[in-house]
């Protein structure tokens, strides 16, 4: 009984003699009380969510899938939220959803990641407040991953042509890389592949990879090293064979892999920074346009466009083909909208072309393509009623209140918006301002002129050069006033500074703030007639001015510090066609005697006939 009484006395009297079970069990409800009111703490990654997500009061919540191959859900994917201050890791469930709660409206970007699978990225919008934003995204299985880097560097290098073919043969597949170096290529079956990667600037590249099922990912690093931008000595020699199809070349284009074409009245010819390949050469991927007069080349609807006078023809993949129904037709433009639709202008109506179809959209004979230098729409001038169409976010109509009556008749030579979201219309009678009622006659001064070209100032006072003056409408004031009275101008342009410039038929003139500066044969010009002129970057990072006059083909330069450099052509009739500064900054100039290429030391030319 004494012992028993003992026991219960140390239960009810504090002191330092305490029994194991009741210690253990102290411990225990202290740590219970712990963890219920200790604040929680978010690991760098979250696993798979078990509950539902729930709306803070100024957000929204986003619940998703993510499908791979097969339209499977894809387990423990990496997501990444960003925007608006968030920047979250998440994984999927087990079934491939998922779902986090966003602290306020905005716009959000989810970056996926998972084993296997291309990465993607997509964008979507919390409205209002409680809204529950639901994507499901698809992801690309991928059996080869390309890494791109220059040579001796960690630098990834983007818009390189990779080109993946199978060592048993097949199409070879084609694809560029990204920002981050990198493309990707699926469904490719076990065997050997030889891979090329090639770029504008650097000597092109060869690797072989091994893929060992559909369901391996293998990943290739490739590195290139920077090489001569032409396979000759910098000399006035020309290239030898493959030649250009035609001394007659008509436009350069870069394509989004980096590739240089030329149009030529007999075929086209590709430049991929090593080697010259010509539609002249039998039995090539180009082939099928030899002898074609080529108009005009564009990018669009993941193809690359020929405009020819007999016809369209697009380039998918590697293979080259003429589309039906445009036998006979002259195409004079082709533009990709803000949506990368193809819009093709021929003499027989306007097109268009998407990724999966192809229609007729007006039987309205078509001449040239403008792109809206404010929203990035497109304006495509008809050759007769309604003379006008506009085409935005894919879809296409009349230009409002375009109509013979809107334009008097006259054909349409220029369009121009201003930053303040007025529209102008050139024609050849005068310009035409669109209003509340429509179309209207603008600028007495200009009735019964050809307006060559209509651009807006630093001050947003809108020029409007004709082939008998210049008309400069001040916008705050309501007034015009005339300048170069009786002289024909060529081409209005502006620079980087904001400065315009005018080509007439009596040598340059340069338009700052303040005055103009006239630029003539005492200055140093070949020929007072300017036809055109193209502003430019110099090395120093200053605008240069490039001057095209008809007598002697000649080509010259006006340098930031005001001196002159001539360009010398191959041939005394050579006429410039075109100018285009490529992706790496070399500058190609088309003419009607062959090709040049601009250094920064000299000029190369390229031509049919063999070196002189």
């Amino acid at each position: 009984m004494r012992r028993t009484t003992e026991r219960r006395n140390h239960s009810h009297t504090p002191g330092w003699r305490w029994s194991v079970r009741g210690v253990l069990a102290w411990i225990a409800l202290a740590v219970v009380l712990a963890v219920a009111s200790a604040p929680a703490v978010a690991a760098p990654v979250a696993g798979p969510q078990d509950t539902r997500a729930q709306a803070p009061g100024e957000g929204g919540i986003v619940r998703g899938t993510v499908l791979g191959a097969g339209d499977r859900p894809l387990s423990f994917a990496r997501l990444q939220i960003s925007g608006n201050g968030v920047s979250e890791t998440i994984l999927t469930r087990e079934d491939g959803t998922f779902e986090a709660a966003l602290p306020r409206v905005g716009t959000y970007t989810l970056r996926l990641d998972a084993p296997g699978y291309r990465p993607s990225k997509t964008s979507f919008r919390i409205e209002q407040p409680g809204q529950i934003a639901a994507p499901v995204v698809r992801m690309t299985a991928i059996s080869l991953r390309v890494r791109v880097f220059s040579s001796g560097a960690t630098q990834p290098l983007a818009g390189v042509s990779v080109t993946v073919t199978s060592h048993d043969g097949g199409e070879p597949l084609t694809a560029s890389t990204d920002s981050a170096g990198d493309c990707y290529f699926g469904g490719l079956h076990a065997g050997l592949y030889a891979i090329k990667a090639t770029l504008i600037g650097y000597e092109p590249s060869t690797a072989d990879v091994a893929i060992g099922s559909p369901t391996d990912t293998a990943v290739q690093t490739i590195s290139l090293s920077k090489g001569s931008s032409i396979p000759v000595a910098r000399s006035k020699q020309r290239f030898g064979s493959p030649r250009l199809p035609s001394d007659e070349v008509r436009q350069v284009f870069q394509d989004s892999s980096g590739y240089v074409w030329f149009a030529t009245d007999r075929g086209v010819a590709r430049f991929d920074g090593a080697n010259l390949e010509t539609s002249a050469t039998p039995n090539t991927e180009f082939s099928p346009l030899d002898q074609k007069d080529v108009r005009c080349i564009a990018e669009a609807s993941e193809k690359i466009w020929f405009g020819t006078s007999d016809g369209l023809w697009a380039r998918e993949g590697v293979r080259v083909r003429q589309v039906v129904g445009f036998e006979g037709q002259t195409v004079h433009a082709i533009a990709a909208d803000t949506d990368g639709v193809a819009w093709i202008a021929s003499t027989s109506g306007l097109f268009r072309a998407d990724g999966s179809s192809f229609a007729r959209v007006s039987d309205t004979g078509c001449s040239s393509i403008v792109t809206d230098s404010v929203d990035g729409s497109l304006w495509v001038v008809a050759d007769q009623a309604p003379w006008l169409f506009h085409v935005v976010g894919g879809a296409f109509a009349p230009a409002p209140d375009a109509s013979p009556a809107a334009t008097e008749g006259a054909q349409i030579t220029s369009v121009a918006r201003t930053r303040a979201g007025e529209f102008f219309v050139g024609t050849r009678n005068g310009a035409f301002r669109h209003g509340a009622g429509g179309f209207e006659p603008f600028l007495a001064e200009t009735r019964g002129q050809i307006v060559t070209g209509i651009v807006e100032d630093l001050r947003g006072n809108v020029w409007f050069a004709t082939d008998r003056r210049a008309v400069v409408y001040d916008t705050r004031r309501g007034v015009t006033n005339l300048e170069f009275e009786g002289e024909r101008i060529n081409g209005l342009t502006n620079d980087r500074e904001g400065d315009l410039w005018f080509a007439t038929e009596k040598g340059a003139i340069r338009r700052d703030l303040y005055s103009f500066v006239p630029i003539r044969t005492s200055d140093g010009l070949i020929n007072n007639n300017v036809t055109w002129m193209l502003p430019d970057r110099a090395d120093d990072g200053g605008t240069q001015i490039w001057f095209v006059t008809p007598s002697l083909g000649s080509i010259q330069k006006l340098r930031p510090a005001g001196s002159f450099e001539l360009v010398e052509a191959p041939d005394s009739q050579a006429r410039v066609n075109h100018m285009f500064r490529d992706h790496i900054g070399q500058l190609w100039i088309a003419t009607t005697k062959g090709l040049f290429l601009q250094t920064p030391t000299e000029t190369t030319p390229e031509s049919t006939e063999a070196a002189r």
